[in-house]
């Protein structure tokens, strides 16, 4: 039996034009990597940022753990 992979929709906005998005896990993961770093800091809006962050802590599970640095079940 394949082994389907799980998608988490997200959207953007590319030229004034919203785009509906299907991201793997592990897209979701690369992209957040991206945003930490510091030269890619230009690329974020400063307007636009930062909304995503509430003052609760996020549930506990694999892909928070992955997404934030701190999976102790894989390296990958």
């Amino acid at each position: 039996m394949e082994n389907k992979p799980e998608y988490r929709h997200a959207k953007i906005t590319v030229d004034g034009r919203c785009l509906d998005l299907l991201l793997t896990e592990d897209e979701i993961a690369t992209c957040f990597e991206r945003c930490l770093v510091e030269s890619n800091q230009k690329f974020i809006d400063k307007n636009d940022c930062c909304e995503c962050w509430p003052a609760a802590q996020p549930p506990d599970c694999p892909f928070w753990r992955k997404i934030l640095g701190a999976c102790r079940e894989c390296d990958q």
